[in-house]
This record gives C-alpha cells, structure tokens and sequence, in this order.
C-alpha cells in the first residue's frame, strides 16, 4: 500500500494541471480571507469633510467632529473628498455647503450638508449621525438665543443690547452640553453569552470563519477531482489485473485514498501558513479542529470515490466536480460562514458534509456544547465510511 501511496503522489507531481490546481488553491484562499477582512472591527475609520462655507462654525463642527474617538478625519475640496469615497479609501465624504453658518443662525439647515459613501461602506449611517450632533448642537444654541431675543424684544424686557443677549444666551445654552449632553445614546456590543444559539452566531474573527467555510470548499473540490484516478486505473485495465490477485484491489484503493488525503493536507498546510504569516491568525486554534478537518477530508474523499465509481469518464467528473463542490459549500454555509443564519438555513446546511464540519467548528470556538463538536465529527466520520465502504462494493463488484 505504501508502494501504491508513493506512486500515486509521483504521477500526480508530474501533472502540471494538478500541481497548478494544488497551487491555486491556496491563493484563491488569501484572497478570501483578504476580502473577509473588510468585515472586521477597525480601530479607525477614515471620513473625509469638504468645508465651502468657510465660516468658524463650519470649522467648529470639523474640528470638533475630529476630535470624536476613532475617526481619522481628512479634509479637502469638493472633488478630493467625492474621489476618496468612490475609491474605497474612506468610509463616507461630506461636503459643508456654503451658506451653512447663515442657515444654522436662521434656522434652515435642511441640506446644507451632502453625503457620499462609498458603494461597501457599513458605517456611513454611524459618522452621519456623529456629525448631525455637532450640527445640532450648534442649532440648539442658535434657537435658544434667537427665541430669548424674540421674547426680551416683545416685552421690551432686555437692559443690553440683542447682539450681546444673544451671545450670552447661545454661551450658557453651549455649555449644557458639558461635561456630556443632557441626552446620551448607549451603545453595548452584543456577544455570544447574549445571543440565541451558538449556529447562528460566533464571537470569533470574521475573517477566520469565511477562509475556513472557503477552505472546505477547495478541499471539497481537490478531492473530488483527484478521484479521477479511479477512472484512469479502470480504463488503463488496472482495475481488472487488480481482482486477480488476492487483497491486491484493497492495497490499490487504500493507497489511492491516502495520496488524495495527503494532497489534501499540504494544501492544508498552505493554507495554514498563509493564515499566520499574512493575517496574523492560526488557521485552526485547537488541534483537534485538525482531527475534525481530517475527518471531514475521508467524508470528501468518500463522496469523490462514491462519484467517480457512477461516472464514465474524467471528463465527466471535471464537470460534475466543481458544480457539487460549489453547491454543496452554497447549501452548507460555506460562503457566508462568519454571518448569522435563520435556524431553517442552519438546519438545512446539515444536509451537507460542509454544514456539519462548520457547525462543530463554531460549537468548538463559542465552547458551547463539546457533545455537539463530538456528533459533528461522529456523523462525518460515518458518513466517510459509509461511502467508502459503498465505492470500494461497488469496484470489488465489477460495478465500477
């Protein structure tokens, strides 16, 4: 079997089209966890302010707006800022239009101010509403001296000139707002403890989860298409010389089975490092997430092998491979891994070998349930050998 393990892995390193695929993999892997990034929390958030009015309130409410915690503010002019949303190199531009100190002392501030996000921003609503505070702030200080001035004006009740009631009012009105308004917003983070089900919802890097549901898929797809050897074997009459000799057949689709779990593995192995080196996470943070990934391996394998005994050419199995993988890793959750799911979804991921590993993966990393990380891998690993048992029935028959 050993000898039969070896030669398969030669011939296969010999194939420039498999050895291009076993690379790809792992670089269409950092891409996703590249692309999965853009999910996570960041410690700052880029906005750019274009000020056309020019006046000391539009500079107040910029440079108070830069001051709020976590924004990096960038200013500019109208097209500078516009160009930086649309290139994804901020989360949202705003343009201060002119007249808007005018406006505010009258106030009008209805659309003195224009929005542009960029198409994938997540945050823009947040940084409209942080900068409408400063803004509102200024308009109630306004409001309040033109209504104090109004009133002293219809009693005739004002000693001082209006300029100067009015100022002294918007002063004493501005400082209500310190040390904090007299009106807060609470904002609370909501984590696993506080969540319904663990399926749903995993208090782990976004990032982390999107390259492992992908990972499932690629190694889906690999050994899929190296079952191709089973054909190959059957065509070239190998298959058939194999029955022939006692236990020989066995040694042959053992040793076949484990060259694919190798490749499988170094492709593993890749991807792992590429997790460490270029995101700063482990692929996998307890070893027996590995064990887990191993067993969801042989259950791949076994659907390759269970595929390639039914289908008459290799030609047939390429085409039937990545429609099964994608399909499979569609239904399975594998694409949207790191987003909650309504229960009906999570429930019909498990009809899937793919929904089964994720799931034992999140019931691991939440450290809800470690039953629930042990019948993952239970039905995987029955699911393996049942299929395997199937294909090797279906070749020692003469079916294959």
């Amino acid at each position: 079997m050993r000898n039969i393990w070896k030669i398969r892995l030669l011939l296969w390193m010999r194939d420039w089209v498999f050895v291009a695929l076993v690379l790809l993999l792992p670089i269409l892997f950092m891409l996703v966890m590249g692309a999965a990034g853009s999910f996570e929390p960041q410690p700052v958030i880029a906005v750019a302010v274009a000020d056309e009015d020019r006046t000391d309130y539009s500079k107040l409410v910029i440079e108070r707006f830069s001051g709020k915690e976590g924004l990096r503010v960038i200013q500019g002019s109208e097209s500078d800022v516009k160009k930086l949303a649309e290139t994804y190199k901020v989360e949202a531009a705003f343009v201060i239009r002119k007249g808007f100190k005018e406006a505010i002392l009258n106030e009008e501030i209805r659309e003195r101010i224009d929005v542009f996000k960029n198409p994938g921003s997540l945050s823009y609503g947040i940084l409209e509403e942080m900068l409408g505070s400063e803004v509102a702030r200024l308009s109630a200080n306004a409001e309040a001296a033109n209504m104090a001035v109004r009133v002293y004006r219809e009693y005739e009740l004002s000693p001082v000139p209006e300029a100067a009631l009015w100022e002294r009012v918007r002063a004493y009105t501005d400082a209500q707002w310190e040390p904090k308004p007299l009106l807060t917003l609470e904002e609370k983070k909501w984590t696993a403890d506080r969540m319904p089900k663990v399926a749903n919802v995993v208090p782990v890097s976004s990032a982390l989860l999107a390259g492992i549901g992908i990972l499932l898929v690629l190694l889906m797809l690999l050994l899929l298409l190296s079952s191709a050897w089973l054909i190959e074997e059957r065509e070239a009459g190998i298959l058939r010389r194999a029955r022939s000799v006692p236990g020989m057949l066995g040694k042959l689709y053992m040793g076949s089975v484990l060259a694919q779990l190798t490749i499988a593995a170094v492709v593993v192995l890749f991807c792992a490092g590429i997790a460490y080196a270029g995101f700063g996470t482990g692929l996998l943070p307890h070893p027996l997430l590995y064990v887990l990934l191993a067993v969801y391996m042989v259950t791949a394998s076994g659907i390759g092998m269970a595929i390639a005994v039914h289908v008459r050419s290799s030609g047939q199995l390429a085409a039937a491979a990545p429609l099964a993988a994608i399909l499979t890793g569609f239904v399975g959750g594998c694409f949207w891994a790191f987003l909650p799911v309504p229960d009906a979804l999570a429930m019909l991921a498990l009809c899937t070998p793919q929904g089964w590993a994720l799931s034992g993966v999140k019931e691991w990393l939440a450290g809800e349930s470690v039953r629930g990380f042990e019948t993952a891998g239970g039905v995987l690993l029955l699911m393996g050998i049942l299929l395997h048992v199937y294909s090797f029935w279906r070749v020692q028959a003469k079916k294959a």
